[in-house]
This record gives C-alpha cells, structure tokens and sequence, in this order.
C-alpha cells in the first residue's frame, strides 16, 4: 500500500485539491462500469456516472497505473473522490451487495454488466489515438499497447478481452507472430481477432482468412468502417 493511501484521508483530499467521498452515494448505474473484483483489487469504488466521466473513490490518487486500468476498464474519463482505504473496501462490498439484490432478472437471459473490451496494438501513435478514440466513444473498454511484445503482456495478465485489434506490421513481435502465438499457443485461443494493415497483399489475406484471423481493417482508418467490422465480428462471435 502506498503512502498517500495510509495517509488520513482528510489530508490527501486537502493536498491533491480533491472532495472527501460520499460513500453511501454510491448509484447502481456507475457499478456496472467496473466488475466488482476490479474494484476491490483496486480499491476503486464507482460513485456516479454523468456526460461520459466515472466519477471513483479512491484513497491514492497519484496511483497512476491502477486508475489507467480503471479508466480503461470503465471505458470512461474519471473524476476522483477521496476516502480512507479500509472505508472505500468496507463500502465495495455492501454497495455491490445492495446492487445484486435490486437488479432485475429475467429467466433464462444473461445480464450483461460491463462493456465489451478491445485491446488495440499499434506502433503509430496517430493511428492508435484514432482507433481508441472510436471505440470509447462507442463504449467499448480498451486497453491500448504499442507493440505485440506488450500485447502479450496484457493478454496473460488482466481479464479476458473480447476482441483484439491487431497490426500487422509492429516491432518486437508483429501482428503475424502475435496471432500465431495466440492461436497456436493457446493464450486466448477464442479471441476474436481484427488485423489492421496498409497492405493490398491478397495473398497474405487469404493466408491469415485461412488460418483463424476474423476480418481486416485496411489503413487509412474509415471511421465508420472500422466500427461496422468491430461490431460485425463481435456479433458472429455471439451468435
């Protein structure tokens, strides 16, 4: 545990210029844009949601990593609230509690709690900016890396993604080697998975077809494109 989150919660709010948490006020709707075994891991808890921002108590706000894997989690910009650790843990757990018990079921259907989430691998900075702009705006969690290398990290370390969004031509390990490794290797071997290319190369298309890989995305990026084969593939994986 950090420094700032055994610090008296009074304090860190006053010296990062933030409000001290209502607890009790956390809204059901804001739960459900982070799982609630993230959240105590985290020690993060969802209070309300308004105009695209999740606002979360948490007792170190300088923790950048973990509210970078929130926020990506979330699929949401956040706003941050303070409270003491033990406080923010003890009120996880009844606020999902209470969350569970008022939402409605229905017979025979899944509820579905969380948005879907996309990893994106791309080198180019101005591409992948665009890329996972799209899909936040569209709700979608993503999580962006810079090179398969990283993409396999997160593969193995987070929970599962339901959709990989990959480029072929990447340093470290490329999109090619990054599938192969996936499939073969049986990291995530259901994942669906996108390749992003600027080649015209029909050849390696069929190649990649052949071997699993679900759709391509030819670069430039066509914004509406892009999420009509996102939203596609998503839709024959669910089916």
């Amino acid at each position: 545990m950090t420094v700032e989150a055994l610090a008296p919660a009074a304090l860190v709010a006053q010296r990062h210029r933030l409000r001290l948490a209502d607890l009790a006020s956390a809204d059901p709707a804001a739960l459900t844009m982070l799982p609630e075994h993230v959240a105590r891991r985290h020690g993060a808890l969802p209070l309300h949601v308004d105009s695209g921002v999740l606002t979360v108590a948490v007792a170190d706000p300088t923790n950048t990593e973990m509210l970078r894997e929130v926020a990506d989690l979330a699929g949401r910009s956040l706003a941050l609230e303070i409270a003491g650790a033990e406080e923010i843990a003890a009120a996880i757990a009844t606020a999902y509690a209470h969350a569970q018990l008022r939402r409605p079921r229905t017979p025979g259907t899944a509820v579905e709690d969380r948005p879907k989430r996309v990893l994106v691998a791309e080198d180019n900075g101005a591409t992948r900016m665009i890329l996972c702009a799209l899909l936040r705006a569209s709700r979608f969690a993503v999580t962006e890396v810079r090179n398969g290398e990283e993409a396999l990290t997160a593969l193995g370390a987070s929970e599962p993604f339901d959709l990989a969004i990959v480029d072929l031509s990447m340093p470290e390990v490329d999109g090619h080697e990054l599938f192969r490794r996936v499939r073969a290797e049986g990291l995530a071997p259901e994942l669906p998975v996108i390749i992003l290319t600027a080649s015209n190369d029909g050849d390696l298309e069929n190649q990649l077809l052949a071997a699993g890989v679900d759709d391509f995305v030819s670069k430039p990026i066509e914004p509406k494109a892009f999420l009509a084969r996102v939203q596609s593939v998503l839709r024959r994986v669910a089916a």
